[in-house]
């Protein structure tokens, strides 16, 4: 069996398996639990928009329209016709808007099963592309391990419902594979991906490490050193350019459009409440935070866990992971703690944004080489993965 066709095979099982796990959570959640929790009901029927009756085809099919998923739905309808929006960064709103003609551009349900099935179809990509960097990195059988161990993490709800982390992932893994191939279209490859990553989430703004790592080695190590010509090794170092590039081109159609090219910047403050601070100025708010009588004392708690839970993961695997898998995590790790809420939930979506941090999915597998640690995970993480499905189809916050 070829590579690429091992890689579509062995995604395949495991995208399925994990779609059957939330097809069921989802019935499990709408028919049943309403009957036994009369306060998850309430909570459901509280939803402001696009609300059904319970027990209705309905209420099923628009289960997973919650939170940020309503922000895409109606940017990409819409634009960024309410301001605050702008905070979204615009390549995910776009391509929903696309697959929206294909669904006969009606709203809402065109752009929302447009969302749901393009976050879907991404996220199957992602793990074709994912086993495929893997096996080559590391080999087959620890390949095989990071699907699961990505397809089932505990936030990996967010790969099903309509939001940008399956495309983000994708063109996350995309840059990395043609890096490692590392010709000069490769490399033009890389740099235009990169720019997409970054019009998909501010975040993107990590590949550079990786790509500038990967241009060091193969053009100015020893070996590269000589081989390439000046004009080659400046042909690949100018697609890197492309990542700063993409948050110029964003800020220009703001200008365009809103007369201000910061004003996604001064909507994440006012509005969203999230700047960038010192890491030990986050510190400084989570303390303040759980120092002070509120009633997000459990969700603090949890969002210290996992953001601690990735932290301590990266640092105790750092020295079993490649340079470039290094740097992105490091640069990842440190844009996302950098933009706390300054609210008394400092850490409010960080668990979620962790998500996209891939080689930390790495290092869990590395580790599931040890039966008992591999056991122990796969019961932790399910368990998490189906208590947080559940609190999301309910209409409660989730990361």
């Amino acid at each position: 069996m070829s590579g690429k066709y091992r890689a579509w095979k062995e995604a395949a099982w495991v995208f399925l398996l994990s779609r059957l796990l939330f097809v069921t959570l989802t019935l499990f959640s709408l028919l049943v639990l309403p009957q036994l929790l009369p306060n998850y009901a309430q909570h459901i029927a509280s939803e402001d928009h696009f609300r059904f009756p319970l027990y209705t085809p309905q209420s099923l099919l628009y289960s997973w329209l919650h939170w940020d998923a309503k922000a895409f739905l109606n940017i990409s309808h819409v634009g960024y016709r309410h301001t605050p929006d702008v905070a979204f960064f615009p390549l995910w709103p776009l391509v929903q808007s696309i697959g929206a003609l294909f669904l006969g551009d009606a709203f809402p349900a065109s752009f929302y099963f447009a969302g749901l099935i393009l976050s879907n179809l991404c996220f199957y990509v992602a793990l074709v592309l994912f086993y495929h960097l893997l096996s080559k990195d590391f080999g087959t059988l620890l390949a095989r391990r990071a699907l699961f161990c990505l397809a089932f993490s505990p936030y990996a709800l967010f790969y099903f419902a309509g939001y940008s982390e399956s495309l983000f992932l994708v063109l996350c893994l995309a840059v990395f594979l043609l890096l490692r191939r590392g010709t000069l279209l490769d490399w033009w490859l890389a740099g235009i991906a990169s720019f997409f990553a970054v019009l998909t989430r501010s975040s993107g703004v990590a590949l550079v490490l990786p790509c500038l790592w990967m241009y060091f080695v193969q053009f100015w190590q020893e070996g590269g050193r000589l081989k390439y010509t000046w004009k080659q090794k400046l042909a690949a170092l100018t697609p890197i350019a492309l990542i700063p590039l993409a948050i110029l081109t964003y800020m220009y159609y703001l200008y365009l459009t809103k007369g201000s090219p910061f004003i996604f910047r001064v909507q994440e403050e006012t509005v969203w409440h999230r700047q960038l601070t010192m890491p030990w100025e986050t510190v400084t708010l989570l303390i303040h935070a759980f120092l002070t009588q509120t009633t997000l004392v459990v969700a603090n708690v949890l969002d210290v866990f996992f953001v601690l839970v990735a932290l301590i993961s990266l640092a105790l695997g750092w020295r079993l992971l490649p340079w470039h898998y290094r740097l992105f995590a490091l640069a990842l790790v440190v844009f996302v703690i950098s933009f706390p809420t300054h609210t008394l939930e400092p850490l409010a979506s960080q668990p979620r944004y962790m998500l996209s941090i891939f080689p930390i999915i790495v290092i869990y597998a590395l580790w599931s080489k040890n039966s008992y640690f591999y056991r122990s995970f796969v019961a932790i993480t399910l368990l998490m993965l189906a208590i947080n499905t559940v609190f999301f189809l309910g209409n409660y916050w989730v990361a």
